[in-house]
């Protein structure tokens, strides 16, 4: 089933057993754009971990929603199921210094400092 608009592109998100180093590569294959995103489980994991710290879990949902290709479906069963436990998670507590500046720009908006 298709979930994008009519102007989205393609996210994919590649797993390979082991690379130097993870990649992001744009192309597009006949007229559809395609974002892939190219890594090994260990750099998946670090950017995963960045991105729900970030409270931007951007490449989690993609990863816990996506729809499963290729040979390895079982490793990518508990991929997945990792990136949704992530999201079920939900967001860290908002405390701390990240709190506080956003209270005082909001605080600053309302007042048009």
């Amino acid at each position: 089933m298709a979930r994008g608009l009519a102007f989205s592109d393609i996210d994919l998100v590649v797993v390979f057993p082991s690379l130097e180093r993870a990649w992001r590569e744009s192309f597009t294959e006949g007229d559809f754009p395609i974002e892939a995103f190219v890594h090994d489980e260990g750099t998946l994991a670090h950017y995963l971990h960045a991105d729900a710290e970030s409270g931007y879990p951007i490449m989690v949902n993609m990863v816990a929603t996506g729809s499963i290709v290729g040979p390895e479906s079982e490793r990518a069963r508990l991929i997945q199921a990792r990136a949704a436990n992530v999201l079920a998670a939900g967001p860290k507590p908002f405390a701390g210094a990240s709190y506080d500046m956003l209270r005082m720009k909001e605080e600053c908006r309302v007042r048009d400092c």
